[in-house]
């Protein structure tokens, strides 16, 4: 056993040398055929080298003999006495290679599985002999792939992507690539445990779909059918392991790889960079041979070499009118994360400093600069201000000078100050000024109020809420229109004081049924066409809702009829309302088709678009993953007995602001996400946007401590459970919580929807790079629109490119003046989401 573990670590550690010097030089070389051979045989070496070791010499003196290293022969010691069994210790290793072998039976049960689904589709299906490849039409997979010589094509795929797609896998064919996806699998098998074996199982495959595109490129009549054939197959996914699936890596990385660029020939040197793994391997484990030989008299001098002078360095910096500047980041240039801040009289020192570094100094409204160390005497460093940096802005008295706010603790006058209070009691904390703090308590808030909750009373009131969210119940009702009719299509959403929202859609008979509303629900009815209704949730009775048309309403002239739904490639006479109401727990992954990508796969029954639905059952039988549908309040974890949403609550009053965040300023909304896995840990704790890093693993830090969640009552629930936390940071120490999802009064922009999107529409510029790219496609943008009606905490909720996704979120910061939302009569955050559409113009091909 101990043998073959190390035969094991050689391998591990022969594979990872290669998958290593493949990343870092090779991945973006346009060589593929030359980087085949070099990852093919980086998997024959990782099986071959380690049977072999490579011995050498080391020559020692002999050791001086005593006569106590000498026992006289015919001498034997023998010991009479009974000794106890010592206990036997527990056996580490046998479980070791319990899991390893387990793990080896379960990827070869999936690959033998995987083969036995195609040799099973293979002997019921229909045949066609076509350009040396065995055609097979089958309906069971959605993606498009060649399993040795046989291509694998959904019946949905025009006979225009056919033949592309043919032309595509005849490479796959001709090359023999299943022998390196063979090997691949082996290797698998052999390497579970190694998480390199799998990044390198990626390199191969997404290499294999380079050499088919290039060759088939060349062959196609049209690259631009055959690109577009590709983009068809985007959202289906890799069915098995051992096939090359058309569609395998579809990014804009791939379309950049069939650009022809013609680079030098001597970047195929890069290869080279595999030779030092061949050295240090062997020589790691190369196994020493001891000669010994006289001792000599001669003395050996070692030579030791000189060590890397590291100094100090000492100095102070300045503001330009010369007085001192604390809290300025100096950070040593080439080292991750060294640095430090200067202190309260704008003073430095840093140790361990070598002549060859640089001094890296920036401050938040000063220009950065960067220069090199003084050892001789103390560095004078003066920074400049940034005139493109806007200050925030600070709340002051008339005259400029700060202001004592009036300290207001669970509803009583505090005469404390706030430094007289505990930050560890704080439960939550907010800040009135200006006239909404002098409309509630009169002259004594002309400074400002600060309302602080204790723990104690926040845990008091925690009971009634923590009661309201336990006491699920069903509320039920009809819409019916301005006539009495049944009003269908209307959303149906329920909130609570949690803010986390359900929905559902009327049907034909205009009647909607929620069964996971809390005791304080809202439920807000919208519809196109229809003013917005507000309703407090009646459960006594069934509610009857009745909406008006909206006369500012300008509907389109003609209406929009339903897309096709197509379930598991079935056509079906359902919209897709009903069609996911009568899925119910079996409602799986669903892809949207419209345009050109629609009527090409459906002909003219996809004009209004298409809605694939694969149902969960399929999915899963395919080996697709799946989320589980959650549609009630047992499918849900639950943290400390009550919804999983007031684990926001939970982490707000784990989280301290961080000093280095007060002293940068630093402030804004935070959002992580989390999974709570089913036996309620959590894990994939990992920050959601371009977030603030301070701030954001202070966040990560309080989720990573939350004691373990309860699992879903429902038992059939196969899948962790996704969720986030949002959190607000205002300076100086003010943790605010999740915004509403849903209130009574929705924020509303000036001139409504129609206004917004034009302000939009008039001030997004299309960046020229993405122009020149021929990048389009849709931002989904999500902020928070605060008490004041100005937007905050931007997040790209759905992003296409870099460039896109900044110029979307350039232009939505721009928008002011909303009408805050309003729950309770009072102001409160909402989140808000809007759509950018970034689009070309058309242009007919011949």
């Amino acid at each position: 056993m101990e043998t073959f573990a190390i035969y094991l670590l050689k391998s591990v550690i022969w594979l990872t040398g290669f998958a290593l010097v493949y990343f870092l030089f090779l991945r973006n070389e346009r060589f593929f055929l030359l980087k085949r051979y070099y990852l093919v045989s980086g998997i024959l070496i990782s099986f071959l080298f380690p049977l072999f070791s490579i011995h050498y010499q080391v020559v020692l003196p002999s050791p001086d003999v005593t006569p106590a290293d000498f026992i006289p022969a015919g001498n034997t010691t023998i010991n009479t006495g009974l000794q106890a069994s010592p206990d036997k210790p527990f056996d580490y290793k046998l479980i070791l290679l319990v899991l390893y072998l387990t793990g080896i039976l379960f990827f070869a049960f999936r690959l033998i599985w995987h083969i036995r689904s195609l040799y099973k589709t293979i002997n019921k299906a229909n045949i066609n002999n076509r350009h040396q490849v065995k055609l097979i039409r089958a309906s069971e997979f959605p993606t498009s792939f060649s399993f040795f010589n046989y291509v694998f094509i959904n019946p949905s795929v025009s006979e225009t992507e056919v033949k592309e797609i043919i032309n595509h896998e005849l490479v796959h064919v001709h090359q023999k690539h299943w022998f390196d996806l063979l090997l691949v699998e082996l290797l698998c098998l052999l390497q579970w445990l190694n998480p390199f074996v799998w990044i390198y199982t990626r390199f191969i495959r997404l290499n294999h779909e380079y050499l088919a595109d290039e060759v088939a490129l060349q062959r196609t009549s049209n690259p631009a059918i055959y690109k577009a054939a590709l983009v068809n197959q985007l959202f289906s996914s890799p069915v098995f392991s051992l096939s090359n699936s058309f569609n395998y890596s579809l990014n804009k990385k791939r379309f950049d790889m069939m650009k022809k660029i013609i680079t030098s020939p001597y970047r195929k040197m890069k290869m080279l960079f595999v030779l030092p793994v061949f050295a240090i391997v062997f020589y790691a484990f190369a196994t020493p041979e001891y000669n010994y030989t006289a001792p000599s008299d001669n003395a050996i001098t070692i030579d030791q070499a000189s060590p890397i002078v590291a100094k100090v360095v000492k100095g102070g910096v300045l503001q330009e009118d010369g007085s001192p500047l604390p809290g300025v980041t100096i950070v040593v240039s080439g080292t991750p994360g060294w640095g430090i801040l200067t202190d309260v009289g704008g003073k430095f020192a840093i140790s361990g400093i070598t002549e060859d570094a640089n001094l890296v100094f920036s401050c938040k409204g000063y220009k950065t600069q960067i220069l090199k160390p003084d050892f001789s005497s103390e560095m004078s460093v003066k920074m400049l201000k940034d005139p493109d940096y806007q200050e925030q802005i600070k709340i002051r008295s008339s005259d400029g000078s700060l202001v004592k706010p009036l300290i207001i603790v669970d509803g009583v006058v505090s005469e404390k100050g706030i430094e007289g209070i505990d930050p560890a009691l704080i439960s939550s904390m907010d800040v009135l000024k200006d006239k909404s703090a002098t409309d509630k308590y009169g002259e004594k808030g002309k400074d400002g109020v600060i309302e602080i909750t204790t723990k104690r009373k926040a845990s008091e009131t925690q009971i009634t809420t923590s009661q309201a969210q336990t006491n699920q119940k069903t509320v039920k009702g009809v819409v019916l229109k301005e006539d009495g009719q049944p009003l269908e299509g209307v959303d149906v959403t329920s909130t609570g004081t949690m803010g986390n929202a359900f929905f559902v859609t009327t049907g034909k008979d205009g009647r909607f049924e929620l069964n996971n509303s809390q005791a304080d629900a809202i439920l807000l009815f919208s519809s196109r066409g229809y003013k917005r209704v507000t309703l407090k949730a009646d459960f006594n009775k069934e509610m009857s809702v009745r909406m008006e048309k909206d006369p500012e309403y300008k509907a389109p002239s003609v209406q929009r009829p339903n897309p096709l739904v197509v379930i598991d490639g079935v056509i079906s006479e359902k919209n897709f309302s009903d069609a996911r109401k009568d899925l119910g727990y079996d409602l799986g992954p669903v892809k949207s088709l419209f345009g050109k990508e629609a009527t090409d796969k459906y002909g003219e029954k996809g004009a209004n678009g298409v809605m694939e639905i694969t149902t969960r059952k399929k999915a899963l039988e395919m080996g697709l993953k799946s989320p589980f549908p959650r549609l009630a309040p047992e499918d849900f974890p639950t943290f400390q007995n009550q919804r999983f949403n007031s684990f926001n609550d939970w982490v707000a009053g784990q989280v301290k602001y961080p000093s280095e965040a007060q002293t940068k300023k630093i402030e804004g909304w935070i959002t992580v996400n989390f999974m709570v896995e089913l036996n309620g840990t959590i894990s994939n704790v990992v920050p959601a946007g371009l977030i603030d890093p301070i701030l954001s693993e202070e966040v990560i830090r309080a989720i990573k401590t939350s004691p373990r969640w309860e699992a879903p009552k429902n038992p059939a629930v196969d899948a962790p459970f996704t969720s986030s936390v949002t959190l607000g940071f205002k300076l100086p120490d003010q943790i605010k919580e999740a915004p509403f999802v849903v209130v009574e009064q929705m924020p509303m922009y000036p001139g409504g929807d129609v206004e917004l999107l034009n302000f939009i529409k008039v001030n997004t510029k299309y960046p020229e790079a993405a122009k020149a790219e021929k990048i389009e496609g849709r931002v989904i943008i999500r902020f928070v629109v605060n008490t004041e009606g100005n937007t905050e905490g931007l997040t790209v909720l759905k992003g296409i490119h870099p460039l896109l996704d900044a110029e979307a979120v350039r232009v939505v910061s721009m928008l002011t003046g909303f009408k805050p939302g309003m729950q309770g009569g009072k102001a409160v955050n909402v989140w808000y989401m809007v759509p950018i559409n970034f689009s070309l113009p058309q242009t007919n091909q011949p």
